[in-house]
């Protein structure tokens, strides 16, 4: 396997300097992506890290599968009127060569990362590339387009890896997040000649169709390098081929009440089951897959050089559930209560933080049994796991989203807050005698 990073930290304010003087930062530190705003991008820190895997290693593992990338491709500019000036046909190329060496259709793809880091040149010259390389004048809908940049920066050296973790989480959920900062699309975009369409309602919008999700992500260098990934979301990749194995891959999301999702009178979508019954094997999308001589990735995704014989790229790791060939679900652990531990700088922001997650749940609508349960498996195990650890301390105990919701809301049913101290230091003592042995322990010291 591999682990990949993208770093970009800010360390020298000469880089500023440098890219300020050259005209690439736009004046109110923002990235106007595709909007008629741009002047230049916003830099942005961020560190991103993926892991790869051929496919037949992470399911002999029991790697969760995130997402299968089918193809990748670079290419380069070549001479172009300036260095910071991208070539539409170098990309356009680039794009046709990736999904010819995948075997895949270019009309087949319903949302492309784009890299749109907010310039008024390039930002045009990749919408124009996207447009013509996807012949999107005869799709009978736009193609969805979105770009990260907008959200969290340009993160510049974890800015691909940033839109292809984006597009994981994307083929995941099977919903396409708002883009933000818009007012209206660059003179030079003409977005319905060229049928594309930028996700701008304040919800989430839905995957706009049924079977394999697929996305492309096109990532560019500053010197002229051009990258592009197609990634196709694990569920339907696997199960087309009659595979086995792990995801997270959900159902369409309800919309408006209507069935097309995960509602709730437990209609059947997309092969996928909402209730407790099964289709085709495979209960609520939790199934995965096993495949020989191709590759997979573990946390996000990658773009990765294409593998030979046409092998695919995979991506893993994260919460999961499996089922067997008989659609019988293989979690059937009971509904033991769950620790949601939370901390704080002092005490009343004990309070403030419980607060703030129940006004947040009890916003949302009703989940399923099983979404409930899984809600809450990634509730307690993001604040136990990945959030820091303040001197304040409290918790509480709920096997239910209501019993949850009850406990943030009295104060009373969460423990008593605690000031912790300083970690204790632990020390290993062998004597040398009995069942242990002279210098036991001393590797410890290294």
């Amino acid at each position: 396997m591999s682990v990949i990073y993208g770093v970009n930290v800010f360390t020298y304010p000469t880089d500023w300097f440098g890219m300020d003087h050259h005209g690439f930062l736009a004046g109110d530190g923002k990235s106007y992506s595709f909007d008629h705003r741009a002047s230049g991008y916003s830099r942005g820190e961020g560190v991103a890290t993926v892991v790869v895997k051929r496919l037949s290693t992470a399911l002999r593992d029991g790697d969760t599968i995130r997402a299968v990338v089918r193809a990748t491709g670079l290419n380069q500019d070549g001479r172009t009127p300036g260095i910071t000036l991208p070539n539409a046909a170098a990309q356009e190329s680039m794009i046709r060569s990736v999904y010819a060496r995948g075997g895949l259709k270019l009309d087949e793809t319903a949302y492309i990362e784009a890299h749109a880091t907010g310039t008024a040149v390039g930002d045009p010259i990749e919408a124009r590339a996207i447009a013509n390389s996807f012949d999107t004048s005869k799709r009978h809908a736009p193609l969805v387009v979105g770009a990260v940049k907008s959200a969290i920066g340009h993160t510049e050296g974890a800015s691909g890896l940033a839109g292809n973790i984006k597009s994981v989480m994307i083929l995941e959920s099977g919903v396409i997040p708002p883009k933000t900062s818009f007012e209206k699309a660059n003179p030079k975009i003409p977005l319905d000649k060229w049928k594309l369409r930028l996700p701008l309602q304040p919800t989430p919008t839905p995957w706009p169709s049924s079977g394999t999700r697929q996305v492309s992500i096109n990532s560019f260098g500053f010197s002229g390098t051009n990258g592009h990934a197609v990634l196709q979301d694990a569920y339907h990749y696997l199960f087309s081929r009659d595979m086995s194995g792990l995801h997270r891959t959900l159902p369409p999301p309800c919309v408006n009440g209507h069935t097309n999702g995960v509602c709730p009178n437990g209609a059947t979508t997309n092969g996928h089951t909402t209730t407790e019954s099964t289709t085709n094997g495979h209960v609520h999308g939790n199934s995965i897959s096993t495949a020989n001589g191709e590759t997979l990735a573990d946390n996000a995704n990658i773009e990765t050089p294409a593998p030979a014989h046409g092998d695919d790229n995979l991506a893993s790791n994260g919460t999961t559930h499996q089922t067997n060939g008989n659609g019988i679900s293989a979690n059937t652990e009971p509904d033991h209560p769950m620790v949601f531990p939370f901390s704080a700088f002092d005490e009343a922001g004990l309070a403030r933080n419980m607060e703030s997650i129940a006004n947040h749940y009890g916003s949302l609508s009703k989940p399923s049994s099983v979404d409930e349960r899984h809600l809450l498996q990634d509730l307690a195990h993001t604040l136990a796991a990945k959030r820091t650890n303040f001197p304040w301390r409290s918790y509480v105990l709920a096997s239910s989203l209501e019993e949850l919701m009850t406990s943030l809301s009295k104060a009373s049913s969460a423990a008593k807050p605690v000031r912790t101290r300083a970690v204790p230091n632990i020390g290993f003592v062998f004597t040398g005698q009995g069942a242990q042995w002279h210098a036991m322990g001393r590797e410890l010291f290294a």
